[in-house]
């Protein structure tokens, strides 16, 4: 059966180990600003438009969750795991990504200005249109990703993997690729972008 709670303030609050299992809840328009939810697991929960700003959720595990126009700026979320989840237009601005695993799942227009995504495996998710400037996605691995109309503006990339990424619209071709791998036709379509033409 379906939890559904909304428009309710959970600032600050501490939740026992028991009670950090949550299923098939619906959390809208909630806030849980500086909660402590460290360790939490979720599964097949839903928030909505809610206000996850400061709180703790290291050690995390969630699985087939939906986060969806969140606010997760400088949310702790060291050591989380996200499995097939939809995050799409949720902001970590200045949040604790160090650990960090995401397996498949939707990313969609995600805030993620200058994270820190070092050898993330980020193989298979939907970044379409994620804002990634500044990020540091060295030795990352972003295989069969799409980046459709990805911003990553000043992002450190070097020593990543490309190889199947869908590219179209990004700026990828503005960064130093040094160390990069990339399959022929993406090295083709960036030589174009910068101008070349191709006999």
């Amino acid at each position: 059966m379906t939890t559904w709670v909304e428009h309710t303030l959970y600032d600050g609050i501490i939740v026992e180990p028991e009670s950090l299992h949550w299923v098939d809840c619906v959390f809208e328009r909630c806030r849980f600003v500086h909660a402590e939810l460290k360790g939490l697991i979720t599964s097949g929960c839903q928030f909505i438009e809610c206000d996850l700003s400061g709180a703790d959720m290291s050690e995390s595990r969630h699985e087939g969750t939906a986060f969806v126009g969140c606010s997760m700026r400088a949310t702790d979320l060291l050591g989380t795991r996200f499995t097939g989840c939809r995050l799409t237009g949720t902001d970590f601005a200045g949040a604790s990504l160090r650990g960090l695993r995401v397996e498949g799942g939707d990313w969609s227009w995600v805030n993620l200005p200058a994270a820190r995504l070092r050898r993330v495996d980020l193989r298979g998710v939907r970044l379409e249109g994620a804002y990634l400037a500044n990020a540091d996605l060295r030795e990352s691995d972003l295989r069969d990703a799409d980046l459709t109309g990805a911003t990553l503006t000043r992002s450190r990339i070097d020593g990543s993997d490309l190889r199947g990424a869908a590219l179209e619209g990004s700026d990828v071709h503005t960064l130093d690729l040094r160390g990069v791998r990339l399959d022929t036709g993406q090295a083709l379509g960036i030589v174009a972008a910068l101008g070349a033409t191709i006999d």
